[in-house]
């Protein structure tokens, strides 16, 4: 029979383990999202399948289902080739972790501007409508790691500029 010492001592080893893992998922995760918006960002779209999962599904604001890798790098590849965008993201709130799914809702500021644009001594002018946005993200774990398997795009505030 353990010693009560040496029982609090692994019960304190088997919490720490699961708080390591806990936070190695976040970070892994959060890592997604923020590659995730730079391939979209830097017109890198192909590098999208790095991130999400070969049958994730994606439903855009319209609420249009986007399905597997193929699908996912086109809807990403269709914004016209002088469009900027700058997705800014934050407030990541994991709900849930499990072995080898993660729950987590995010919080993303959408600019956007225009190659034409001259860049000045602040850079160029924002264009259109600057969007307060959410992910709802279920992440998957594979054999090469984290995966975003499911997202829910929706739109919750915006600014139009003229």
């Amino acid at each position: 029979m353990r010693s009560p010492k040496r029982q609090g001592e692994a019960s304190m080893n088997q919490s720490n383990k699961e708080m390591m893992s806990r936070l190695s998922c976040e970070a892994e995760c959060r890592n997604l999202l923020l590659r995730a918006a730079w391939f979209v960002d830097h017109n890198e779209a192909a590098r999208l399948t790095d991130v999400f999962a070969e049958d994730a599904t994606l439903q855009n604001p319209s609420g249009s289902l986007v399905e597997g890798h193929p699908a996912i790098v086109d809807f990403y590849s269709e914004p016209s080739a002088d469009r900027i965008t700058r997705h800014l993201i934050t407030d990541s709130l994991f709900s849930e972790i499990l072995d080898d799914e993660a729950f987590a809702v995010t919080s993303v500021l959408l600019w956007a501007g225009s190659e034409e644009d001259e860049i000045g001594p602040a850079g160029r002018p924002a264009r259109g409508k600057q969007i307060l946005g959410r992910f709802d993200d279920t992440f998957t774990r594979t054999e090469s790691g984290w995966r975003i398997k499911h997202r829910l795009i929706s739109f919750e505030l915006f600014q139009h500029f003229d």
